[in-house]
């Protein structure tokens, strides 16, 4: 009897042990991966993002199609951030638009515009003065195949709820780190709002890039619904270092809800380029045809045809001064 107990003990302290081990290694993996995306991220400087998505639910008796249509347009620079939202409701009738909404941040004010679907002008629906924007999460603002079903895995990873419990190498070149939430209570702070009701999932990874996510599922529970989501992402050509995402597929299996079971999927469709030359301008309301906040006062940047008329200015003085300097060379032989 008592060699069976120090059997199994030993059994069970192997099994400990290994566990133990695996869960550094998937915990390595995760460090990782995230030190990538915060450098990569402190890297970029300016980001433009343009996404379509598309929302497929069954209708009636028929499978899914897509039911409706959402346009979002997302850029970051230095100079303040844009967030511009397009909704079509009903994408196969067209009988409910709603024109896009604008959101403006820079380092005076935060505004939200709309635009008239008749006369094309904006409007002012909330403007608040602050002394600085807060600032969010870099890696969910540039890196946005890090932003999966609506979860960014990058605050997601990085939280004190998630374990990575081990990692596992489904098929060649994939590297799938296993992770389970814990803590969702409400009392611990912030954990509910971060795992959006995750309970266990995993995050596929490029072993060759593994900073790159190429597939995901979640196991979901809330207090009035339990789904799993399952998704997957493309890309296209790189822009130089940086993995540029070009379709994001969710599909979502709902086993309980106050609205029924059943299958949905979400398609997200992006257009992304990074570094490019954005103006300050497009962050303020004057660019948009509105007054600036009373007390707004922006520094007047010298027009680009100033700069020119400088530049031509300069180049007649210095074309002047050589042409006057050679004729008086060529006067000296004849002089001596």
């Amino acid at each position: 009897m008592r060699a069976v107990a120090w059997v199994t003990l030993g059994v069970g302290w192997v099994g400990l042990m290994s566990q133990a081990a695996q869960e550094a290694e998937a915990s390595q993996c995760r460090e990782a991966v995230l030190a990538h995306w915060r450098a990569l991220s402190q890297q970029i400087q300016t980001s433009t993002q343009t996404c379509e998505v598309e929302f497929w639910r069954p209708t009636g008796d028929r499978p899914l199609e897509m039911t409706r249509k959402d346009v979002v347009r997302y850029v970051l620079a230095p100079g303040g951030i844009l967030m511009e939202y397009t909704s079509i409701e009903n994408i196969h009738t067209n009988k409910h638009q709603k024109m896009y909404d604008l959101t403006l941040i820079n380092k005076h004010y935060q505004a939200v515009l709309g635009r008239s679907s008749q006369t094309g002008e904006y409007v002012v629906f909330h403007c608040e003065l602050h002394e600085a924007p807060e600032k969010g999460d870099e890696v969910q603002q540039k890196l946005p195949w890090t932003m999966c079903a609506n979860v960014p895995l990058g605050v997601l990873l990085g939280h004190g709820s998630v374990t990575a419990v081990r990692l596992e190498r489904p098929k060649a070149g994939v590297v799938r780190l296993h992770f389970v939430c814990q803590g969702r209570e409400k009392a611990k702070a912030g954990a509910e709002d971060v795992a959006a009701g995750i309970q266990v999932g995993y995050v596929d990874f490029d072993e060759g890039e593994p900073y790159r996510v190429l597939g995901y599922e979640y196991k979901r529970e809330t207090k009035v619904s339990q789904f799993v989501d399952v998704g997957s992402l493309e890309y296209g050509e790189p822009q130089g270092q940086f993995p540029v995402v070009s379709r994001q597929t969710v599909e979502r299996q709902t086993t309980r809800s106050k609205f029924g079971s059943g299958r949905s999927r979400e398609v997200y469709i992006y257009d992304i380029s990074y570094n490019q030359v954005i103006p300050d301008d497009v962050f303020r309301l004057s660019h948009y045809g509105l007054p600036e906040p009373v007390g707004v006062v922006w520094e007047r940047r010298t027009p680009v045809y100033v700069w020119l008329l400088v530049a031509a200015g300069v180049l007649l003085t210095l074309a002047v001064f050589f042409r006057w300097l050679a004729r008086r060379l060529r006067r000296r032989p004849s002089e001596g």
